[in-house]
């Protein structure tokens, strides 16, 4: 704005008398843009948790009893209870962990009851899929087991090696243990309400400074989400939003009644963005930031000063224009018009073709 300024005060400074180029008197307070296509932005909103924040959610929401089963009308018993943390590991769309346990297993017979009880480690897979209504379904099979301490049977005060035995027990169970982990995860873990909330708040719009009273509806289009990968020791995954987004100046704008979510779909990992933003600034609220910046501003060249009063502007089609009302060596009123633009290499707004005009009864001297 400083420059503009500075240009038109070498206008005012060095003229003595200037043709009007332009009638201020059908100038509309209206502003309308030449009209292009309106882009889609494409943002990468990315998703990063440590390796180790997930185990430690993971092995919370677990517990210590991994898989109890009690039937007393067989005499029956089973408990899996883990020894220690889960570790975890990403190849591909499964999800791999090993889980240690100690194993306590009753049995009740007619003669005798057995106690059997043993430690081991079983080696998980989980594979994972989202359905179009973004539903996390899961299917976990357990890939082999490890015996830590090999299990023994005990009948009062006999023990004997019954790990044929427990296998068979493990073999008969497995199936039950693997659906148990599965509805834990469908339990704790309701992606599509995690997903519709964050699509609801991107139409509502978000205070980007309160001095300058500005807001950004983001007016999304679309939202897909990258395969989930394991770097190092980081799990990623990102977000893609597909939004308009505009800037609006002024008084908070009403929100924006979000659709339904829109189906899951998977979207590349990309690191970039395309980020196009439409800014609605109305002419009040221009006027009020270039009157804070402008008014009483006094430029001097030599032994003249002019002194700016007050800045007011308006619209004309395409074309904007800027009347200031000056006093000082120059008393009057300047008026510029022309085609706005935003240079790329800056954050200000040069004009194309500009034309002026000088009212005044003095001349300078």
């Amino acid at each position: 704005m400083r420059n503009l300024l500075t240009l038109l005060f070498l206008f005012t400074l060095t003229a003595c008398h200037a043709q009007s180029k332009m009638n201020s008197s059908t100038s509309q307070r209206s502003f309308l843009p030449d009209a292009e296509e309106e882009k889609t932005s494409v943002l990468n909103l990315p998703i990063r948790l440590p390796k180790a924040a997930v185990e430690k959610m993971l092995n919370e929401q677990m517990g210590e009893v991994v898989y109890e089963e009690d039937i007393p009308e067989e005499g029956y018993y089973m408990k899996a209870t883990r020894t220690e943390d889960i570790t975890i590991n990403i190849e591909g769309d499964r999800l791999l962990y090993k889980v240690p346990l100690d194993l306590d297993i009753r049995q009740s017979y007619a003669l005798a009851d057995v106690e059997t009880t043993g430690k081991l480690t079983l080696y998980f897979a989980t594979e994972y899929d989202i359905s179009r209504k973004w539903k996390l379904r899961t299917q976990t099979n357990i890939e082999k087991h490890e015996w830590v301490e090999k299990p023994r049977a005990k009948v009062g005060i006999l023990k004997m090696p019954v790990q044929g035995i427990a296998n068979m027990v493990l073999k008969r169970t497995r199936e039950d243990v693997c659906t148990a982990i599965d509805e834990q995860i469908e339990a704790s873990i309701d992606l599509h309400a995690m997903v519709d909330s964050l699509w609801q708040s991107l139409y509502q719009p978000v205070l980007l400074s309160e001095e300058y009273r500005s807001w950004m509806l983001f007016n999304p289009q679309g939202l897909r989400l990258s395969p989930i990968e394991m770097v190092e020791d980081t799990i990623y995954t990102a977000f893609m939003l597909e939004a308009r987004p505009h800037v609006v100046i002024g008084e908070p704008p009403e929100g924006m009644q979000a659709p339904a979510l829109p189906a899951f779909t998977y979207a590349p990992a990309e690191s970039g963005f395309q980020l196009l933003i439409r800014a609605d600034i109305p002419f009040a609220e221009a006027e009020k930031m270039a009157n804070e910046n402008l008014q009483g501003y006094t430029y001097e060249e030599g032994r003249r000063k002019v002194r700016v009063d007050s800045v007011y502007m308006r619209g004309k089609g395409n074309k904007l224009e800027i009347e200031l009302d000056l006093s000082g060596s120059y008393k009057g009123k300047v008026r510029l018009s022309g085609k706005p633009e935003i240079t790329p290499d800056s954050t200000g707004i040069s004009f194309e073709k500009l034309d002026y005009q000088l009212e005044t009864r003095n001349l300078l001297h």
